[in-house]
């Protein structure tokens, strides 16, 4: 992607088996001319694995003071903070200050970033969960991205199937 982003729109049939829920989700992301349709994809999926009421999208270039997707309790204290990709311990570190738990979605983490991220001195580490969703998934949706998306999604414990789609999704914590 190059020069200015693109508007993608998603209508989304969601089954959230983990909650029990059921919801048509409707998001406008706007994806940032350098994010790869990989990570673009992450972000989608990333609201359909946490979904809950108050889960909302931050701008496509995140701010270090908020997340790219997260969630507000009722005192606007971050609830839940959710990054992308590898980040960096240290804005982890930093958000996590500010942010009850935090949430790392992925797709194919590099043995050097899980390293670090394990050798890192998190003070809550305990707060901190690596979802890896299975990379083959990911590929397949990103290269059917369009600026209208039509997903009939349903995440499980252990997967997350998109219009026929099944990927596995591991979670793992810091601890």
């Amino acid at each position: 992607m190059s020069g200015r982003g693109t508007l993608h729109r998603f209508a989304i049939e969601l089954e959230h088996a983990p909650t029990s829920a059921r919801a048509t989700l409707e998001h406008a992301l706007m994806s940032h001319p350098s994010e790869t349709d990989e990570r673009f994809v992450l972000r989608a999926l990333a609201a359909c694995i946490e979904h809950a009421p108050g889960l909302a999208f931050g701008p496509p270039l995140c701010r270090d003071d908020e997340p790219a997707l997260g969630r507000r309790d009722d005192h606007g204290r971050w609830a839940l903070w959710i990054e992308f990709g590898e980040p960096q311990p240290d804005r982890l570190r930093r958000a996590l200050s500010g942010a009850d738990r935090m949430v790392v979605v992925t797709s194919a983490p590099s043995k050097p970033w899980l390293a670090k991220m394990r050798e890192f001195r998190w003070p809550k580490k305990s707060r901190v969960e690596i979802i890896e969703v299975e990379q083959s998934l990911v590929r397949s949706l990103g290269a059917a991205l369009d600026r209208q998306n039509r997903w009939r999604v349903r995440v499980d414990a252990d997967s997350i199937e998109c219009n026929g789609v099944t990927g596995a999704l591991r979670r793992t914590a810091l601890t």
